[in-house]
């Protein structure tokens, strides 16, 4: 009894996965404008 219960944890680790990227890219671009500004 498998099911599709694999198939959902794995969709939930990708997509973390991809919201944790997509939150790195946003702090770094952030932090470089903060970096600029405050130059």
């Amino acid at each position: 009894m498998a099911g599709p219960i694999p198939e959902i944890i794995t969709f939930l680790k990708g997509a973390g996965y991809l919201a944790e990227k997509k939150a790195q890219t946003i702090n770094n671009a952030h932090q470089h404008t903060v970096s600029l500004i405050g130059n």
